[in-house]
């Protein structure tokens, strides 16, 4: 199971950054950034929301426990707002979980051509009053 603080501490040393440095990029102190990674502490609502925006990832994504993510990208540079490039990032589901959204979507689908025909019939109905 991977916590946040397992997460950010994973995030931050495949971005080659020190504590300090991911603390100054976020407007934090070190020590509180420190106790984050350690599962001290939590990070608040806007600390969350900048954590997120600084590796472009979904804040569900840094709170899900379940899920196994991991930053591809070693290198920073200066296209977002916190001067990072975007790093590429891997997500492993198990493969049922894979299945089941893929069955869910499949539904998703058919249930919007149902939709989409019963309209057309609305339609056809209203035009022939």
């Amino acid at each position: 199971m991977a916590t946040l603080g397992k997460k950010l501490l994973k995030f931050r040393q495949e971005s080659n950054l020190s504590q300090s440095q991911i603390a100054e990029k976020l407007a934090v102190s070190q020590a509180a950034y420190g106790k984050w990674e350690a599962d001290e502490h939590k990070p608040s609502a806007d600390n969350l929301y900048k954590i997120a925006m600084f590796y472009n990832i979904d804040i569900n994504d840094l709170l899900d426990e379940n899920e196994k993510i991991s930053i591809s990208n070693n290198e920073i540079g200066d296209n977002n707002i916190f001067g990072n490039t975007t790093p590429t990032i891997n997500i492993e589901m198990p493969k049922d979980f894979k299945d089941l959204i893929e069955n869910f979507l499949q539904n998703q689908f058919q249930i919007i051509e149902m939709q989409s025909k019963i309209l057309s019939e609305l339609v056809q109905h209203e035009k022939t009053k």
